[in-house]
């Protein structure tokens, strides 16, 4: 249950905090560029450099719903897919070099009630482990949720509220900053503890 909540004004019944509810935009084909790289909207034309970045690389699947892809012909065919679709919205992680590396996905896109998703399964422990990392709070686990290539599968969720972001965002941007990494590109204070002392 929410921490701030309103009383009904006939009841009296706890009904909750009054919010916005304008629909939220959709994700759309913005790129955002920072100093380590930028994120596009992906595109066919990411198929080769996403190859090279992914093959022989099966273990990145195990908690998909798809894959692993055998050759660069069907990853190409998936990726062609994945590029019509607006939920799951994705995005191509591009390198200084001008290379993409991976791919960030928006999914659960639920414009009227302001919310979207990012990650997939309860077993992912480096998952699940990045979410708290970034500050994400765990909210439980949906147990059998749902048949992911034949197996039981649950998904574990994590929130992050709005009104929590401006903090995350600034322990980011401090988590960033070239002031917070040695000579040798090691961090000097880790996310983790800059999300602990919000």
């Amino acid at each position: 249950m929410t921490s701030m909540s309103e009383p009904h004004p006939v009841t009296g019944q706890p009904v909750g905090a009054p919010v916005d509810a304008t629909p939220a935009q959709r994700p759309s084909p913005v790129t955002l560029a920072g100093r380590y790289g930028r994120v596009e909207r992906l595109a066919q034309h990411h198929d080769a450099a996403l190859w090279s970045a992914v093959k022989g690389h099966d273990h990145i699947w195990t908690y998909m719903s798809y894959g692993p892809l055998a050759d660069s012909a069907g990853f190409s065919e998936w990726l062609a897919g994945r590029v019509k679709l607006e939920d799951p919205y994705s995005y191509a992680i591009i390198d200084r070099s001008g290379q993409a590396v991976g791919i960030a996905t928006l999914m659960e896109i639920r414009p009227a009630m302001r919310v979207i998703e990012v990650g997939n399964n309860a077993l992912n422990g480096a998952s699940c482990g990045a979410a708290l990392r970034y500050g994400f709070v765990y909210e439980g686990t949906f147990r059998q949720h749902m048949i992911t290539k034949s197996r039981s599968r649950d998904t574990a969720y994590y929130s992050m509220l709005d009104s929590e972001w401006p903090a995350r965002k600034a322990a980011f941007e401090r988590w960033l900053a070239p002031e917070n990494f040695d000579a040798q590109g090691r961090q000097r204070v880790g996310l983790s503890e800059l999300n602990a002392a919000r």
